[in-house]
């Protein structure tokens, strides 16, 4: 499923993204802006070649690290377990802590990535998408991830987005969502679409089984 995209964008500073895709994509075939030495990221550096899926953790990874100088580089070894405690240093100046952004107002958030090169480097991509959007699994939060709505709203480029609403919630709660969503994207050539997040593979309960 994860094939079918170019870009692929998560707020979520989990891992699942990166183990679903690590003996499901080639390596070659993932594009995570880490291939610099030693697995830093360097903004100047960032061009794709080749028919890769793009890979953005808009809010950070527990496999991505800073150091105090707002260098960003990823932990290798964590496609089966999660990072140690040792893999991080907090050593004076050699400190190099995770960087992740977990909680917050939509304004705290964006303050934080505008903080970090990496962090505002998937920002500014995801506000130049072209074409179609899919967001799954995502309430879109007016009082969290309201920079992520702003994002798409201001972005002209952007003329589909197709979003999922959750199936279990009581129908008039998803009511509710779907009318605050489409008042809050509301602009004159956006065409938006939602449809229950059960029937979508990557949430169904069939792709667990």
């Amino acid at each position: 499923e994860l094939e079918a995209f170019n870009k692929i964008f998560t707020t979520c500073y989990d891992l699942i993204l990166y183990w679903s895709s690590y003996n499901s994509l080639a390596g070659n075939g993932i594009a995570d802006f880490f291939w610099n030495n030693y697995g830093l990221f360097n903004p100047s550096n960032t061009d794709v070649r080749g028919a890769k899926i793009g890979f953005y953790y808009l809010h950070g990874a527990l496999h991505l690290q800073q150091d105090l100088a707002g260098s960003v580089s990823k932990i290798g070894y964590t496609s089966g377990s999660l990072p140690l405690s040792e893999d991080f240093n907090y050593d004076g100046i050699k400190t190099k802590i995770p960087l992740y952004v977990s909680e917050g107002t939509s304004q705290y958030k964006l303050n934080k990535i505008s903080s970090n090169s990496y962090l505002t480097f998937c920002y500014e991509t995801f506000s130049k998408l072209t074409g179609s959007l899919l967001v799954v699994g995502h309430a879109l939060d007016k009082n969290y991830d309201d920079h992520l709505v702003d994002a798409i709203k201001n972005n002209g480029n952007i003329t589909r987005v197709a979003i999922s609403v959750y199936s279990d919630l009581p129908d008039p709660d998803k009511e509710q969502f779907v009318k605050d969503l489409q008042a809050r994207l509301y602009r004159r050539g956006l065409d938006l679409f939602f449809f229950e997040s059960n029937s979508y593979p990557l949430i169904n309960q069939s792709v667990k089984a």
